[in-house]
């Protein structure tokens, strides 16, 4: 199956094996070799939201599936199968806000600094509010992609 990777990506299934509801990524806005641009309506609906705001540990989830993204891409545009990924960790996170409303929008944006052969990969990743280009979060997330999907997706 072709997949157009003609950005604004507005179809994020292909790139992300998730079921429907937890896809949180709702356009990929750009990416490259070595980053990718991501934007998420946090809708009243959100799967995350607790006691109707999404606290901004749970947009940590919007961040790691904007990686989830980037690797998605990377692989349909080296012809390979889209794995799985695991956020296995994180380091320097700051948060700049408590809470994030329903109705916001915001934006990711993930550099790669280092992607060993193994699946290991560190990356820079900041979430703004779309709109007021006010910085929510930002951090530095391990994340770690397996070659084998099937010795860990049973």
């Amino acid at each position: 199956m072709q997949i157009d990777l003609t950005c604004p990506i507005t179809n994020i299934d292909p790139l992300l094996p998730h079921t429907e509801q937890m896809i949180l990524v709702d356009k990929v806005l750009d990416f490259g070799d070595d980053f990718i641009e991501t934007t998420t309506l946090i809708t009243p609906d959100n799967i995350l939201l607790e006691d109707g705001v999404l606290e901004n540990y749970s947009a940590l989830e919007i961040m790691a599936q904007s990686i989830g993204c980037w690797a998605g891409c990377q692989s349909l545009i080296n012809q390979r199968e889209v794995g799985i990924g695991f956020f296995i960790g994180s380091r320097k996170i700051n948060f700049f806000c408590s809470q994030i409303l329903p109705n916001t929008q915001v934006t990711t944006k993930v550099k790669l600094s280092i992607q060993d052969q193994s699946g290991f990969g560190v990356f820079d990743v900041a979430l703004y509010d779309s709109h007021t280009q006010k910085l929510l979060i930002n951090g530095v997330f391990n994340v770690f992609s397996p070659k084998n999907r099937e010795d860990y997706a049973k």
